[in-house]
């Protein structure tokens, strides 16, 4: 257990979490557009979320800035670790992967689904080797 650091990893762990949340809340309401207002029941945006959530523009999206932001979890576990960082930045990965399985409901495509728990460890491992370039500079 020497080789992994706790806080790297959760830190990278609250990094991709976090910024995949946030990133949510800003593109939800950008596909959105005016097609929401006060007036409209919890039904009625439930049905523009679910609508939003299937348009092939939000999804591609979406999977490009979720795994963007999974390369930036990879990239401050590693920086946090300082040492094994594709290790580190590796098991931030491994709980995308693992938080994703259990995650696999029908609300989005298969394409989706298998594409973001296929590519979600390359994407850390990509962002802990921009980490390791970034220190040895």
């Amino acid at each position: 257990m020497g080789r992994v650091s706790i806080k790297g990893v959760l830190l990278g762990i609250v990094t991709d979490v976090g910024a995949s949340v946030a990133a949510g809340m800003i593109l939800l309401p950008l596909f959105a557009g005016g097609s929401v207002s006060e007036q409209m029941s919890a039904e009625d945006i439930d049905e523009v979320i679910r609508q939003i959530t299937q348009d092939s523009a939000f999804l591609i999206t979406n999977f490009v800035v979720g795994l963007s932001c999974s390369a930036l979890g990879g990239y401050v576990a590693a920086r946090v670790a300082k040492k094994d960082v594709y290790l580190n930045a590796g098991l931030v990965g491994l709980f995308g992967v693992l938080l994703g399985a259990l995650n696999l409901s029908g609300e989005y495509p298969i394409w989706f689904n298998v594409g973001g728990l296929l590519l979600v460890i390359p994407a850390t491992l990509f962002g802990g080797e921009i980490a390791s370039r970034r220190m040895t500079r």
